[in-house]
């Protein structure tokens, strides 16, 4: 694919960024959906800041389990990267790690634009396909955000483009960059590795002779090395079957090797590390559809990721096209070996598999279903593939490609409208962003309140939101995921353990019966916040 493409492209995504207000959003502490888990992270960047950048150390602000901090979940590069932007610029700035997750994000799109014009062989069609996963209401909300799951799919998706184009030019750096991307892919997001599952059951399938996924037809580039040569003969002068999607057995599973080993080393370590300094935050569990025994509790988390998430997936329209494509792909008079079908039916089985082993986390966490975006991803591609294959007269007409673009824009003018949601509308939380006033830290400078100082502040239920606008350790209402909410003898334990100062960042919270023992030394307010000296 021309240079001319890429550039053509970056623009689309550039002013599609400035629809979408990204330039807007990119400098925004934590706030909208999730703002809890936005705190978490932007928490591990700014301690990166902090602690002089010890990659192998991640840290957050929140003290309540008495490991100073220390604790980590999925790998923390993204976060080390934006510490050490803000050694090199002078301060913590929101923008970089946000700026950092939509470069990779974007990269993502590149590529998904990049292995539809493998199968597709089509730029426009292609251009089509990358812009309607970026105007897929989840992936535009998280594309410019603080967690890890856009950008992991972002490096998923560069991971496969780099395979699809080792498949077609048999370059082995191509192969060694995609295995590289799915280990980054899944070290940010361990559920990103099914569909790298499902390339290695394609492996085993055409390895033990069962299946032949035959790519030679779509090979352009020939080895440089043997220009004189035909395909056929430059590649097996190298040993190489042109016809096969692995032709170096022994090569392949030194990839997933690699893989494994990248990916389950950095777990290893991570459950040492929180074992090491007591700390259970940020621990993985699985939450099984079969693990629940209240009924009630099932029913309602069918309801809320069928019903009330499913609008922040696609456009619904799109769902309405997902089940007779599903049936076009499945159940059509489709070869074994074709490499899409393939594709498709493990990468739908791995979704399926997710869905059931980590069935509760779907009820309030839509970030879940980002790695599961692989499976329409090919999905889309196989019926687009039928299209042409079958129905060529349609696939070349105007009128399909004015349908494709109308479509197209009008999924884009959804995203935007789930963007007013999410930012201003129904969906919109803000903490009291005064605790993030560069004034204010100041203030608390003067009142010796410095940045080791610990604190307590409410109210609050997230672990690290408020503690992270103050960039101040210590509590806050958060105990454990039961949703418990601390009572004096728990904060007179905090006190103990070292909160000399409680801010409250509400005036009505100074009536809370739990709050009346340590409102007695009053030190100082700024605007809406209240500090007091809880020292002995």
């Amino acid at each position: 694919m021309s240079v001319k493409y890429y550039v053509l492209f970056g623009f689309v995504l550039l002013a599609l960024s400035f629809y979408f207000d990204y330039h807007k959003i990119i400098s925004l502490k934590p706030c909208s959906t999730h703002t809890w888990r936005q705190a978490d992270g932007a928490s591990i960047a700014a301690n990166y800041y902090r602690d002089d950048l010890k990659f192998f150390k991640p840290r957050i602000h929140n003290r309540q389990t008495g490991s100073e901090g220390y604790t980590a979940g999925e790998f923390t590069g993204t976060y080390w990267l934006a510490g050490l932007c803000y050694k090199i610029f002078g301060g913590v700035n929101d923008a970089f790690l946000r700026g950092i997750h939509l470069l990779i994000f974007f990269g993502g799109l590149f590529g998904l634009l990049k292995m539809s014009c493998y199968f597709l062989e089509d730029i426009w069609l292609s251009f089509c396909v990358a812009l309607l996963f970026f105007a897929a209401p989840v992936l535009t909300f998280y594309a410019n955000n603080f967690l890890p799951d856009a950008p992991a799919f972002g490096f998923l998706l560069m991971g496969w483009a780099a395979f699809f184009d080792h498949a077609k030019t048999r370059k082995s750096n191509r192969f060694w960059w995609a295995f590289v991307l799915f280990a980054l892919a899944g070290l940010m997001k361990i559920t990103m590795l099914m569909s790298v599952t499902a390339l290695g059951l394609l492996f085993v399938l055409e390895w033990s002779g069962w299946v032949r996924f035959d790519v030679s037809s779509q090979r352009e580039v020939f080895p440089p090395a043997y220009p004189k040569m035909s395909p056929g003969q430059a590649f097996e002068r190298e040993g190489v079957d042109v016809r096969k999607l692995f032709p170096k057995p022994i090569q392949t599973a030194l990839g997933f090797a690699l893989v494994l080993v990248l990916v389950g080393s950095w777990y290893v370590y991570l459950r040492w590390y929180k074992a090491h300094h007591g700390n259970v935050y940020f621990f993985a569990q699985l939450k099984a559809i079969w693990s629940g025994e209240d009924m009630n509790l099932l029913v309602y988390t069918l309801y809320r990721t069928v019903f009330f998430w499913s609008k922040y997936y696609f456009l619904p329209l799109v769902h309405l096209l997902v089940l007779p494509l599903i049936f076009v792909v499945f159940l059509g008079r489709r070869s074994p070996g074709n490499l899409l079908y393939a594709l498709s039916f493990f990468t739908f089985a791995g979704t399926l598999s997710i869905y059931l082993m980590w069935f509760y986390q779907f009820i309030d966490h839509d970030y879940y279903v980002i790695s599961l975006y692989i499976f329409p991803v090919f999905l889309l591609l196989s019926g687009l593939v039928i299209l042409k294959k079958y129905f060529i007269h349609i696939y070349n007409s105007l009128f399909f490609k004015i349908i494709i673009i109308i479509f197209l824009c009008i999924n884009i003018f959804y995203a935007k409208q789930t963007m007013n949601d999410r930012y201003g509308g129904y969906m919109d939380y803000r903490l009291n962003e005064q605790l993030a006033e560069p004034e204010f830290h100041i203030y608390l400078n003067e009142l010796g309140i410095t940045r080791d100082t610990w604190v307590i502040s409410v109210p609050g239920n997230a672990p690290n939101a408020t503690l992270y606008l103050l960039d101040r350790p210590g509590f806050t209402e958060w105990i454990d995921r039961t949703g418990s909410r601390p009572n004096v003898e728990v904060i007179r334990d905090w006190q103990a353990r070292g909160a000399r100062y409680l801010i409250v960042n509400k005036r009505d919270y100074l009536e809370k019966p739990v709050m009346q023992p340590f409102l007695d030394k009053e030190i100082g307010r700024y605007k809406e916040v209240t500090i007091f000296d809880m020292s002995k």
